[in-house]
């Protein structure tokens, strides 16, 4: 598998050892608005839920996932507006994978949860209260959590709805 980055609806994790390709099965979106003596602004939080794995490229076969594997990838996007259309064009960077004062964890879940870092989410498309986002960011290889393997990229390309004036 040679592929720069997921298609509409996928989610891409590229290993040392090569490449696994799932489809999304359902985004869930929360909100966090910062409170009194919070700070920074509104926080969106995708939990991309993969469905089935599509394509494999591991080698040897130790590498391989588990017989059915469903990643979870749960990310916090700071973001400076709630509505879709507005959100066309904008890219956020996150550095860390834990802000303490809003306390958001970046994971990804594949056997563990395991620290996300690195992330670079775009806003691509708006459609009603419905938006397009690309994002990748790093963690540790799956079967590695040592750290003694290369880091593995996650990226995925998912639509996710945006809550009604921002609430679930």
């Amino acid at each position: 598998m040679s592929r720069q980055g997921p298609s509409e609806n996928q989610v891409l994790l590229r290993r040392f050892c090569g490449d696994e390709l799932f489809s999304v099965g359902e985004v869930s979106v929360w909100i966090s608005h910062p409170g009194d003596g919070e700070e920074g602004g509104t926080l969106l939080n995708l939990e991309i839920h993969t469905r089935e794995l599509l394509e494999c490229s591991v080698v040897p076969e130790e590498e391989r996932p588990l017989r059915d594997p469903r990643p979870t990838m749960e990310v916090w996007l700071p973001v400076p507006t709630l509505t879709p259309s507005e959100l066309v064009g904008t890219s956020v960077h996150v550095k860390e994978s834990y802000d303490a004062s809003r306390d958001a964890m970046n994971r990804l879940y594949y056997c563990e949860h395991e620290r996300m870092w690195g992330i670079d989410a775009t806003f691509v498309e708006a459609a009603g209260d419905r938006c397009r986002v690309r994002l990748s960011g790093r963690s540790c290889d799956i079967n590695h959590y040592s750290g003694d393997k290369p880091e593995a990229v996650v990226s995925a390309d998912v639509w996710c709805t945006i809550p009604p004036q921002g609430y679930v």
